[in-house]
């Protein structure tokens, strides 16, 4: 239910307007446990999502693991820390939340819970791949590609770069967590391998 509900969001969030300065969206009542050490792979991924989400879309960053929790508050500081995800997460450029750049013809099923109490199932329909993006100024992009499914995207996921305001010709690509950066010189960017859940987080902009 999380992802129906942060995609059908975004959807709405593209209407010019909807968002201005002092008026942040949020995508879920839901705190990033980006640091609960007991999750598995998968689940840790989803996590890490929740918190990119937020960053992209201007959502406010709200920590929701256990901060007595020495283990989790350390892992989840590696991430809530990195200051060029609080930095998209600030930014403001005519709008300050991102959108939908792309979303995959490719669909899959998946059980969700509903009500406040989660204890109401049904099936929901959700694409396996999309790419949001967040303008950051005239010439740089955060992109934030996403394998939505829960099998391994081995062909990684394709952005059109051509479509980023300021881009011509080669384009930088600067990971938002390490902060490593290349240069990409075709007009479509393949990310690496995406485990189930998991994401790929870069800022575009001119070489």
């Amino acid at each position: 239910h999380a992802f129906r509900s942060m995609v059908s969001i975004l959807d709405a969030r593209s209407h010019a307007g909807v968002v201005t300065p002092g008026c942040t969206p949020t995508t879920l009542m839901m705190a990033g446990r980006v640091g609960d050490v007991r999750r598995t792979a998968s689940a840790a991924n989803l996590c890490l999502f929740l918190w990119v989400d937020r960053c992209i879309t201007s959502s406010p960053l709200v920590l929701g693991h256990d901060l007595t929790d020495a283990a989790s508050t350390a892992r989840a500081t590696l991430i809530v820390s990195n200051t060029r995800a609080i930095a998209i997460n600030q930014a403001w450029y005519n709008r300050s939340a991102g959108y939908v750049l792309w979303t995959s013809l490719e669909l899959f099923n998946a059980s969700a819970e509903a009500g406040a109490r989660g204890n109401r199932m049904h099936t929901v329909t959700l694409p396996k791949e999309q790419v949001w993006a967040k303008v950051l100024t005239a010439t740089e992009t955060a992109i934030l590609a996403i394998n939505l499914w829960n099998q391994t995207a081995h062909n990684g996921i394709a952005v059109d770069l051509t479509v980023l305001p300021g881009i011509v010709g080669a384009a930088r690509l600067t990971d938002v967590w390490s902060g490593a950066s290349r240069v990409v010189h075709a007009a479509t960017f393949r990310t690496a391998v995406l485990p189930p859940h998991a994401s790929d987080f870069f800022v575009v902009s001119p070489a």
